[in-house]
């Protein structure tokens, strides 16, 4: 009777041992997966401080184009008007007149023009941007892949293909724990 009892109390030992053999595990498979969305929440609040970034350069650039077209405008209108300057000859006689331009707009109606027409262009702008990101997103992102299967690094990649720094090293942390 006491090899039975003594069979059992192994049998029970063994099944505590593998229990709490497996309780750790699936702690630490718990604490595997908290990393991972950590490290994905880390990634996407980098990946977007760094677009926020490149939307405020994007800001600054379009201020200095503005700030340029402004620029040329009030030139064309200075070479506007000295190009109403005419010269007449009349029987021998020269007469220099300094006309305005014909006022057929005034300066809201062209500045409304011009707006409207900015608009138009940079809606056509987004709409191909848009239609460019959609075709070519699986390539790009099956260049981004090639080119770190070929052994160049996430920096390096990035500049080739002319993205970020972080939008490289999304595509290539996502796609490796798909493949994991």
């Amino acid at each position: 009777m006491e090899i039975i009892y003594l069979v059992l109390h192994g049998i029970a030992l063994f099944a505590i041992f593998w229990l709490f053999i497996q309780l750790r595990q699936s702690n630490e498979s718990e604490k595997q997966s908290e990393q991972r969305v950590q490290e994905i929440e880390d990634l996407f609040n980098s990946y977007l401080l760094e677009i926020k970034d490149e939307n405020k350069k994007l800001i600054e650039q379009l201020s200095k184009v503005e700030r340029t077209n402004q620029y040329s405008s009030t030139t064309n209108n200075d070479q506007e008007q000295s190009s109403y300057n005419i010269s007449v000859e009349n029987h021998g006689k020269s007469f220099d007149y300094t006309t305005a331009p014909e006022d057929e707009y005034d300066a809201f109606d062209l500045e409304h023009v011009i707006s409207e027409q900015e608009d138009q262009l940079e809606l056509s702008t987004k709409k191909q941007m848009a239609h460019e990101q959609r075709s070519s997103q699986p390539s790009m992102q099956n260049q981004v892949l090639d080119l770190i299967k070929k052994g160049y690094s996430i920096e390096t990649t990035a500049k080739k293909l002319n993205m970020g720094y972080t939008e490289v090293e999304l595509i290539v942390k996502f796609n490796h724990k798909m493949t994991i």
